[in-house]
């Protein structure tokens, strides 16, 4: 049985996602690392061919929302991304050869921005694996009053970036 949320239904009534209790926090390198190892590990059981992540995110990056809800969106981006990768690195050209995935997070002070890029995707069109993807993030992110953007990467390839605002803490003064 799957417990992971699932953002893909809508409805009128607004809904609040999960956080942590109070004070605590999902560190997001840890949790990035975790998908990275779990992704890899599918490719290798399927016998698909590996592909380089690179996680650029301060170690003591950390976010309210619960693991659980990143975990539903970020992996089906990441999984797209390395699949979107893979293909790349086996067409002839030298710049696909080097395709990578590289994920990345900033504290914006009001949001926290998590962007998986790949190198080798030239349109969310092109896989159907990332168009479910885009589906289940931008479900989440209206969800949380957040955004999903896309951008193509000046090196080639598509970044999607999962803009999430930060909940400020309840008990403010009136």
């Amino acid at each position: 049985m799957n417990d992971a949320p699932d953002f893909s239904q809508t409805d009128d009534e607004p809904r609040l996602l999960p956080l942590r209790g109070s004070g605590e926090q999902t560190g997001l390198r840890r949790l990035i690392e975790d998908l990275v190892a779990e992704a890899a590990a599918e490719r290798r059981t399927r016998s698909l061919p590996s592909v380089p992540v690179e996680i650029d995110i301060a170690e003591g990056h950390a976010t309210a929302f619960d693991a659980d809800s990143l975990r539903a969106v970020l992996l089906p981006l990441l999984r797209a991304a390395c699949q979107s990768a893979a293909l790349a690195r086996g067409a002839a050209s030298d710049r696909r050869r080097f395709s990578e995935v590289v994920v990345t997070s900033v504290d914006t002070g009001t949001a926290i921005e998590i962007e998986v890029a790949d190198s080798a995707t030239e349109s969310a069109d092109e896989f159907p694996a990332m168009a479910l993807a885009l589906t289940k993030a931008r479900a989440f992110a209206e969800r949380c009053g957040g955004q999903v953007a896309l951008a193509a990467c000046p090196e080639g390839g598509l970044a999607v970036t999962l803009r999430i605002p930060q909940r400020r803490a309840r008990g403010m003064a009136a």
